[in-house]
């Protein structure tokens, strides 16, 4: 018989490798690196999400406080960081044409449910969130027989982007404007079920417009910049870099 020359090695119960792995210094490190990172990833997860790469945090949107039993000023801090924004709700209204301009701001609501406040869509303070329940509507419309009803091209996969605008349907209980007309020959964007984080809404929907009311007054102050509305604050936000900028 011949010199049997392997190494002599044993299977480890814990690790589940051959012993030769755990002893070798290049895959002991290796390992080590691997149960690291394991480890870390829960932690890294609540640490900073303004990290390349790491998902926003779902954070919860709370409704707007009221300044006064009217509710004439809502003082809107939708994820009570303190970052307040005073609303002058009462004046806003007044001052675009009265009830009638509700829709401006309230621009879709839950069915039969008008003015919704906007956090009931816009549940996320960062993240964007879907409005659409599929599964309630196939139920409601009487399962896959129902399917027509917002599909009606059957040559057509059934997907939202060729599906009927929800406007037919609800132009009366949630107050749903149709798409606009196609421009040059292009599509008109569709609606697509979701709606943007709170911050996003809020500050789209404000600064847009306070932008626009800039063009047509002199301020000293712009009513687009965050101190505006948001008291004590700085020009921008503040995890916005400056340059410098006080």
């Amino acid at each position: 018989m011949s010199d049997d020359k392997r190494p002599d090695v044993s299977f480890d119960p814990v690790t589940n490798v051959w012993d030769s792995i755990i002893h070798n210094p290049i895959h002991k490190l290796s390992m080590v690196a691997v149960v690291a990172l394991a480890v870390s990833i829960p932690f890294l997860w609540h640490f900073d999400t303004s990290l390349k790469g790491m998902p926003l945090r779902n954070e919860p949107v709370q409704a707007p406080k009221s300044a006064d039993q009217t509710r004439a000023v809502l003082i809107i801090d939708g994820n009570r960081d303190n970052y307040v924004a005073e609303f002058k709700h009462a004046q806003h209204q007044e001052m675009l044409g009265g009830e009638e301009s509700c829709a401006k701001c309230h621009h879709i609501d839950k069915p039969n449910n008008l003015f919704t406040a906007c956090f009931h869509c816009h549940s996320s303070m960062a993240q964007p969130t879907a409005i659409f329940n599929h599964t309630f509507h196939i139920n409601k419309l009487g399962g896959n027989k129902g399917c027509n009803t917002c599909h009606p091209d059957e040559s057509k996969p059934k997907w939202r982007t060729n599906a009927v605008h929800c406007s037919e349907c609800h132009s009366k209980d949630m107050r749903m404007q149709k798409p606009a007309a196609s421009k040059n020959g292009e599509p008109a964007p569709s609606f697509n079920y979701m709606a943007p984080s709170y911050a996003d809404a809020m500050h789209k929907l404000c600064i847009e417009c306070h932008r626009t009311m800039d063009l047509s007054a002199e301020r000293k102050q712009p009513m687009e910049e965050c101190n505006f509305c948001h008291a004590g604050a700085k020009k921008t936000h503040p995890n916005i870099e400056e340059n410098g900028a006080n």
